[in-house]
């Protein structure tokens, strides 16, 4: 099992948190994380030149003499979608499994929130058959199939996302160390202006960050090509420098799209990613 019964009891506690933090949040509709003109109402701010005129709150202009505007947080649909990355660069160092774990507890806190949520496995040159649950006791039967899958293939992250863009709008999670040639990111951002609450749970293991010392052999998983390398103190520092853009690039871009992006360690407990990753 991915799951065991004091994580998922960790798991029905944040699903309660957010039910009961959540205006009408036990069925149908989420908060999206875009401020707009339908919706949850979210508060009010001052008026700007170029804001619509239909927003501003006239009754608070009756008491207090200045223009604000009424603002609203988008509803999504009451699913989940989770893409997992089960290609071969997830096989090393317990990447798949802490990927599926972070699908199956993700999946977990929806439907014991009362939502939908299906999860769609990638992998290039596999062909998955998506799994789909609606209610709380199919969680054992969820942990089962996502745990099952096979693993192994090309990447194939671009175009799992782009399987997306015709969908409903709702909430998307993707779990992947994001190790493709082509960035999701364009997609993933085409989503996020569909309407879909996105978030990106990057699984990343401790030993990528940190290489050991030494003249290395490097085997590329996906495609077989090895290399030798030397790795010294300079290389290791230039190396883990150069992790540490990567995720800070992808954190920058989720930001400015209104997704959330979620570091999640390799084999780190749920306790340390459920918070964000969920």
């Amino acid at each position: 099992m991915l799951l065991s019964s004091p994580e998922l009891a960790r798991l029905a506690a944040l699903a309660a948190a957010r039910r009961h933090g959540a205006p009408g949040a036990a069925g149908g509709g989420r908060p999206g994380p875009r401020l707009g003109e339908g919706g949850e109402f979210a508060g009010h701010r001052g008026y700007t030149a170029g804001d619509d005129p239909r927003l501003i709150d006239w009754a608070a202009y009756a008491r207090t003499g200045g223009l604000h505007i009424r603002e609203f947080r988008e509803q999504v649909e009451g699913s989940l979608t989770v893409l997992l990355d089960l290609s071969s660069s997830m096989a090393a160092w317990e990447k798949d499994r802490t990927a599926r774990r972070v699908a199956a507890a993700a999946i977990a806190v929806a439907l014991l929130s009362g939502d939908r949520a299906r999860v769609v496995p990638f992998a290039g040159g596999r062909d998955f058959e998506p799994g789909g649950w609606s209610e709380p006791a199919e969680i054992g039967e969820m942990d089962r199939r996502v745990e099952g899958y096979p693993s192994g293939g090309g990447p194939a992250a671009v175009a799992a996302v782009r399987t997306l863009l015709r969908a409903r709008r709702g909430r998307i999670l993707l779990v992947s160390d994001l190790l493709d040639a082509e960035s999701p990111g364009a997609p993933l951002v085409a989503l996020r202006e569909r309407g879909h609450a996105v978030v990106v749970a990057h699984v990343l293991a401790r030993e990528e960050a940190s290489p050991p010392r030494g003249l290395l052999r490097l085997r590329d998983a996906e495609t077989g090509e090895t290399r030798e390398v030397l790795v010294d103190d300079g290389t290791a520092v230039a190396y883990a420098r150069a992790v540490e853009e990567f995720c800070a690039g992808w954190q920058a871009r989720c930001a400015a799209h209104g997704m959330r992006y979620a570091r999640v360690v390799a084999a780190a407990p749920l306790a340390d990613w459920a918070g964000t990753a969920c």
